[in-house]
């Protein structure tokens, strides 16, 4: 059943394009793309949205777009995606995705850290993903254990990440370095590393040893 409607194969195709890192400027060439600014409905690169250049100009002439990321691209393998008011435009089979990098800044706090886990690592640095959602992540420091840093939010310039238990026979007073890989690139780490403490800290006695559960009472540590 088509429900009246006729479904016709698409007619453009991109066959190739250029993106410029310096200046966030994208150029789709192909066959069929769009011959007016308002016929675009979308045009895409990398998680990030793109302008025409010149709105004024409303005239194009069907065999390339020029047009400016509104925010930062996201590192990872990526193609342009085109959608005008008659679908989408499909990219050419042959069509080769171009590399956007991350690159990793700096990272806090980088002593100390709790070989119990628990503790908020922030990190600074260029294309990370805007969101969550629809990235994939893996943050892990280059010990032997691989140990993990588990993902708590994501923004362009900023990372945060939880970390995980450390082996404490093995892993106390160390500096590591984090691996990171995100949409399956590994980031360029400027010699981010970071270090443990020599020991947990604990406790050897709690006074008194039992409270009520109802009143309020002080506990000497």
């Amino acid at each position: 059943m088509d429900c009246g409607f006729t479904y016709i194969p698409a007619t453009g195709e991109i066959t190739a394009f250029e993106f410029s890192d310096d200046t966030d400027t994208l150029t789709v060439t192909g066959t069929g793309l769009p011959t007016t600014v308002a016929g675009i409905q979308s045009l895409t690169f990398a998680q990030a949205p793109c302008e025409v250049s010149d709105p004024t100009n409303a005239v194009l002439d069907g065999t390339s777009i020029t047009c400016t990321l509104t925010r930062q691209p996201v590192c990872g393998d990526h193609k342009p995606v085109l959608t005008t008011s008659l679908g989408s435009i499909p990219n050419n089979a042959d069509l080769a995705a171009e590399t956007v990098v991350c690159t990793l800044l700096s990272g806090i706090p980088d002593t100390t850290l709790n070989l119990l886990g628990q503790d908020n690592l922030t990190f600074t640095g260029t294309n990370f993903p805007h969101e969550l959602e629809g990235n994939t992540f893996e943050l892990v420091f280059d010990n032997l254990a691989e140990t993990p840093c588990h993902i708590q939010s994501s923004s362009t310039s900023e990372i945060v990440c939880l970390t995980s238990l450390f082996d404490v026979e093995f892993h106390a007073s160390q500096t590591y370095n984090m691996k990171f890989v995100i949409n399956g690139q590994t980031v360029v780490n400027n010699d981010v590393s970071f270090t443990t403490k020599d020991s947990i800290i604990g406790s050897s006695d709690l006074n008194p040893n039992s409270v009520s559960p109802v009143l309020k009472t002080p506990i000497e540590i």
